[in-house]
């Protein structure tokens, strides 16, 4: 894939929270990571923001779905959803 284009990133980062995680899981330590839900934002015009956007979006969909919990947390209020 292009320099530029969202699955050229996320597969390139995909391999190294994979390395992370079992890493994490052989140690039996415990992980938490916080990050900024970018699916209810306004799409930016600017071709580079909009990559960023997806990125950060597929990326936080896979390490949810390697994650034994999953929260939202709005308005300072945590919803457990997985």
């Amino acid at each position: 894939n292009a320099y530029g284009d969202a699955e050229y990133f996320t597969k390139r980062v995909a391999v190294n929270i994979d390395d992370f995680i079992s890493k994490i899981r052989a140690a039996d330590a415990q992980l938490i990571i916080l990050s900024d839900d970018v699916g209810c934002s306004v799409r930016p015009t600017d071709k580079d923001e909009r990559l960023a956007q997806e990125v950060i979006g597929i990326l936080n969909r896979y390490i949810a779905g390697k994650a034994d919990e999953v929260y939202v947390v709005e308005c300072g209020i945590a919803r457990r959803i997985k």
